[in-house]
């Protein structure tokens, strides 16, 4: 059975692993702290689900520099540390799938296609970072399901290692 992880709001990932086992898999999930102390080579699978859930995003807060500086960096910067940690727990031929969906509280200026490019930027450094063993990193689209992310999990293709 592959090893799978995923990391992110702890709810998504609670949802993601009940919709795995459809597909007879399991995933643990770790805090950001015990990331660093995985095994090398350990990981088959590294789903990184957004470390926030929308409903949790407060709607009437003013936004301003303070508020978008503690999105980038609880939010979308923390995914690229995240990253940096497990990159070296992953093995030959290892998935990272990548869910975009970290959004700004209510009322912080919003630039979605900024969000994406940071997102695809994280995705070439995890390949870049892991081109020796040849790691697919796919970012899906927004807004998918917890079933739709373990149906790309559990493809034929991305267990065949």
């Amino acid at each position: 059975m592959p090893s799978i992880l995923s990391t992110g709001h702890a709810k998504r990932c609670a949802q993601l692993t009940d919709a795995l086992h459809l597909y007879g898999l399991s995933a643990s999930t770790l805090p950001m702290q015990a990331l660093g102390a995985l095994a090398p080579a350990s990981l088959d699978v590294y789903v990184q689900l957004p470390v926030s859930d929308p409903a949790d995003a407060p709607g009437a807060d003013p936004g301003g520099l303070e508020d978008a500086t503690r999105f980038l960096r609880y939010g979308l910067l923390a995914r690229f540390e995240a990253a940096l940690l497990v990159c070296a727990a992953l093995a030959p031929n290892a998935l990272v799938v990548l869910v975009p969906g970290n959004t700004p509280p209510g009322g912080t200026p919003d630039r979605g296609g900024a969000r994406g490019q940071l997102l695809l930027a994280l995705a070439e450094s995890i390949r870049a970072e892991t081109v020796d063993r040849q790691v697919n990193v796919v970012v899906t689209a927004w807004g998918l399901s917890a079933e739709q992310i373990a149906a790309i999990v559990g493809s034929p293709p991305a267990l065949s290692h």
